[in-house]
């Protein structure tokens, strides 16, 4: 085997271990999508932030909130995403509902917009009261000089630095997840990488069609007729074409590569 043949190789082996991982990537999405993985990170953020039970569940039944459920508001399927402004317009409304049950004087009149001072006068009731979200939201408020829509973005902000915090927990998550997975599916597809070495320094043919086959992936971002999907520095591909992914790679086993059990 010449120094073309120890590429082709190379470029075999390491294309194998791509397509495992996209595998991988696909299969732990779709346990995460099948369990509300996302949405129970999400929940938890949102707990975070909002700290008191009850603000907690008038938000999440919130119009602005509960339109992003699929099933029912406060169901442990919570939505995956929830738009920063909704969650904001939401918690303001909250709190100033609150602040006004703790001090009717605080009322204002039907149908009437919201203004900053009212804003503010209710978080600080709220504060009074004794709801952890008013330290958070305060300082917010007084850094937009009585601008409301000012103080809205700082809210936004707010929320999505703690969303980014989230998603950090859920990286983490997903790397402990894709560890069992990837040993799951090396166990079913038996991959065996002395085995596979060992063929393709044997195999020209087996060389030439994975080396040929890593070149159309990069040219066209699909394998074995699945689209191969980039986002957010992942390889991803659609849940429905998991098994057909699967059996692209399976396929191989025909020309000797040592997937499976019957190699």
């Amino acid at each position: 085997m010449g120094l073309s043949g120890v590429l082709e190789a190379i470029i075999g082996l390491v294309f194998i271990y791509f397509l495992i991982s996209v595998l991988c990537s696909g299969v732990n999405e779709a346990i995460a999508q099948e369990m509300g993985r996302r949405g129970q990170f999400l929940r938890e953020g949102l707990i975070n932030i909002v700290r008191d039970r009850w603000l907690f569940l008038r938000v999440i039944n919130h119009p602005l909130v509960s339109s992003m459920y699929r099933d029912v508001p406060g169901k442990p399927r919570t939505p995956s995403y929830i738009p920063p402004s909704n969650l904001v317009n939401a918690l303001l409304d909250i709190v100033v509902l609150k602040a006004r049950q703790i001090d009717p004087a605080l009322a204002g009149t039907a149908n009437q917009t919201l203004t900053f001072d009212q804003v503010r006068a209710a978080t600080l009731k709220c504060k009074e009261g004794g709801y952890q979200v008013a330290d958070a939201i305060l300082p917010l408020l007084d850094a937009a000089q009585g601008n409301l829509d000012v103080a809205r973005k700082n809210l936004e902000a707010w929320y999505s630095s703690g969303m980014e915090r989230v998603a950090g927990w859920y990286k983490m998550h997903t790397r402990r997840a894709l560890l069992v997975v990837g040993l799951l599916v090396a166990v079913v597809f038996n991959v065996d990488t002395l085995a596979i070495v060992t063929q393709l320094s044997r195999s020209a043919e087996l060389r030439k069609s994975l080396a040929d086959a890593a070149t159309q992936v990069v040219e066209t971002k699909r394998f074995g007729g699945v689209e191969l999907k980039t986002g957010e520095g992942d390889i991803k591909i659609a849940q429905d074409d998991l098994k057909k992914f699967a059996l692209g790679i399976a396929a191989y086993e025909k020309q000797g590569l040592p997937v499976g059990f019957s190699c």
